[in-house]
């Protein structure tokens, strides 16, 4: 029995590994730290009563915004290949567009001159996890569905210079996109 998976992210791709964020750990750390040392100042020196108290509000703040980091974006995606790190875009466009996706990734045929207009929400968009070097691409189209969007797609996943031309495709769609609201005012 094949698993659902509603969204590319849940999904489990080989190509992708999740790591911890060095750098989130270290500022979660530095925040955590300089929270303690802000409320064992507090509390060791003997000041004004308003000045204990801004010690501890900010030691806590800092204590506090320390471990929403640390559990919030300690992890980031890496695609294994090229060890860049994973962002994922959405791209919404009308339904009147969505053969023409459909054929688009399955043809894995980029060069075309027809484009997609994208729009700022809609009911069909394709949902892409990309590497930020662009050379990995994984997509895979989503509509609405009554009360949520639900994948209409398998996932495309497109590697080195295929994913390139997606991402120039993406581009060229973006660019004719921007001319189109242009030219609409």
């Amino acid at each position: 029995m094949k698993a659902h998976y509603d969204n590319i992210n849940n999904y489990p791709h080989p190509q992708i590994v999740e790591q911890r964020n060095v750098k989130n750990v270290i500022i979660a750390g530095a925040c955590i730290l300089a929270g303690c040392i802000l409320i064992c100042n507090s509390l060791i020196f003997n000041v004004k009563a308003a000045l204990t108290i801004a010690l501890s509000i900010m030691g806590i703040s800092g204590i506090s915004s320390g471990i929403i980091l640390l559990l919030l974006q300690s992890k980031q995606k890496i695609y294994i290949k090229t060890r860049s790190v994973i962002k994922s875009p959405f791209y919404y466009f009308s339904r009147e567009y969505l053969l023409f996706a459909q054929n688009l990734l399955a043809n894995k045929n980029f060069d075309c001159k027809k484009t997609i207009p994208f729009l700022d929400n809609g009911s069909v968009y394709f949902h892409v996890l990309s590497s930020l070097d662009n050379r990995f691409a994984a997509v895979q189209i989503f509509e609405f569905d009554t009360s949520s969007f639900q994948p209409i797609t398998s996932i495309y996943y497109f590697e080195d210079e295929q994913a390139l031309e997606f991402w120039k495709y993406i581009n060229r769609c973006k660019s004719n996109t921007k001319k189109l609201k242009y030219n609409l005012r």
